[in-house]
């Protein structure tokens, strides 16, 4: 810290001497050229030649800010988060952008998905928000794979200490399942019955760390490569990621060869790699239309 507030010192320092430097140049040069000329004019000028000075004397103070802050670090910055697979970096909430890379378009040369992979601890606005967009992507082809958090009775205890982590216990984590997630889910199957995508669901226990959007097009033009988008939420512990998070944003194609790349070490293809491992140890527990309603019904008979 003390090294970095010197480095400031000496530039300010070094910019007060240039432009000082600049200045009396100027000046004797002015009266050394000008000495036959009026008084009146030689002070205008002198005015003038003082602005520019202060001008370069800015100029010059600039590039040396520039040069002593480093800039070669947001190279390697960006080297680092390359590695890693993330493009760009934002807040939570999903700008147009976002919406059609997840959702697709008819606009859009790519069209639409052909996988959604969608990782939430209830994922109650985010259904709600975008269920025409999941009902058109499922009209469309696309097979919508969703985790979320089980409310099985045997999972209670893990969604009440999430609630008193994000809420103070103030938010009933198995209601907004039961009672507005699943109920999205059931609008949405009855909605694209026969249609030529799918829906399916499945629930984790408590293996929640961040939401995890992914989107796979297949065979897109004008290369027919496949590409996948991906956003990935960091939020911190106390809060949820609808009140505040950021999300890491990438993209993979299949075609694009890098000597650098490392599977290992790349955030989106890792996160892809947990959530399938979810999705298939999770099998046995995929939901049914209806099957909230007939869990309420056998919980309120054991009461």
């Amino acid at each position: 810290m003390n090294k970095r507030h010197n480095l400031r010192d000496l530039t300010i320092i070094l910019l007060f001497v240039v432009t000082i430097v600049i200045i009396v140049a100027i000046v004797v040069l002015n009266l050394v050229i000008q000495q036959e000329a009026d008084l009146k004019k030689l002070l205008i000028d002198l005015l003038n030649d003082v602005l520019s000075a202060i001008v370069i004397g800015l100029f010059v103070g600039m590039l040396v800010k520039v040069f002593t802050d480093k800039p070669f670090s947001i190279k390697v910055d960006y080297r680092i988060m390359k590695k890693a697979g993330i493009s760009n970096i934002g807040n939570g909430i999903s700008n147009k952008d976002d919406i059609n890379k997840m959702f697709g378009s008819d606009i859009l040369e790519k069209n639409y998905p052909r996988q959604l992979k969608l990782l939430f601890l209830t994922g109650n606005v985010f259904l709600t928000f975008f269920k025409t967009d999941i009902i058109r992507c499922i009209k469309n082809g696309c097979e919508v794979q969703l985790l979320l958090a089980s409310y099985d009775k045997n999972n209670l205890p893990y969604l009440e200490r999430i609630s008193k982590l994000y809420h103070d216990s103030k938010v009933d984590y198995e209601a907004e399942l039961r009672e507005d997630a699943l109920k999205t889910v059931d609008e949405i199957l009855q909605e694209t019955i026969g249609m030529a995508g799918s829906l399916k669901v499945r629930f984790y226990r408590d293996e929640y760390q961040n939401n995890i959007r992914v989107a796979k097009y297949i065979d897109q033009p004008p290369h027919h490569t496949d590409i996948s988008y991906y956003w990935i939420n960091l939020q911190p512990l106390t809060l949820p990621a609808k009140t505040l998070s950021l999300a890491l944003k990438g993209f993979i194609e299949s075609d694009t060869e890098d000597e650098e790349s490392d599977d290992e070490k790349n955030l989106c293809k890792q996160s892809e790699k947990g959530f399938n491992l979810l999705w298939d140890i999770y099998k046995e527990t995929e939901y049914k239309e209806g099957d909230r309603m007939l869990k309420a019904s056998s919980t309120n008979e054991e009461c």
